[in-house]
């Protein structure tokens, strides 16, 4: 009787039949939404946040600090009783071709598989070898940003030797910075710039 009551009545039922149709789907598709969004963010922070004790210096932005800390205090920290590792990051933002670029230079000889990525080059074995020699990993939204292909793209940086052409090897899952980010090794790093920040 309920079947028929329906299409006997369509036009007082019509609507509320559709409007229940279009409920149910839309709940289904943000459920699915929010946990594979939930998903992505666990398995993110799971890679990034590996340490047991994080130290920055106090800094006027939230997001991401820039401010040096002391190198006493790294030191101090390198031989603390109970220390296994101390790994240090450069946060700092240089010119670029493309404009005002966030650099992350780790100390972390690690830091490459550390990292979930959208695409890459190389076996991520072989990654940490070749940014010792020069190459860097970017973030997704950064090579959004510049148009980057998802392999064999570059990038170039404006450093203290004049502007520097990087090849890019890997593109990161990231969601701290929309503009995104351009993570090198730290000894690349110093190689280029005169800060030992």
């Amino acid at each position: 009787m309920a079947p028929r009551d329906v299409v006997n009545s369509l036009s007082r039922t019509a609507v509320a039949v559709a409007a229940l149709m279009v409920a149910v789907s839309v709940t289904i598709g943000v459920n699915l939404m929010i946990n594979s969004f939930r998903y992505t963010v666990q398995i993110w922070l799971a890679q990034v946040l590996q340490g047991d004790i994080y130290l920055s210096a106090p800094s006027l932005i939230a997001t991401q600090t820039s401010a040096p800390v002391d190198e006493r205090i790294v030191q101090k920290l390198k031989n603390w009783p109970g220390v296994a590792q101390v790994f240090t990051l450069r946060a700092v933002t240089v010119d670029s071709p493309d404009g005002p670029v966030l650099v992350n230079a780790s100390s972390n000889a690690h830091v490459t598989a550390e990292r979930l990525y959208l695409s890459q080059d190389l076996p991520v074995e072989q990654m940490q070898s070749r940014m010792l020699k020069g190459a860097v990993v970017v973030s997704e939204p950064f090579a959004n940003r510049v148009g980057l292909p998802r392999h064999g793209g570059t990038i170039s940086l404006y450093t203290d030797q004049g502007l520097q052409t990087f090849a890019v090897i890997g593109i990161y899952y990231d969601y701290t910075s929309t503009a995104g980010t351009v993570l090198m090794s730290q000894q690349v790093y110093h190689q280029y710039w005169q800060d030992r920040s």
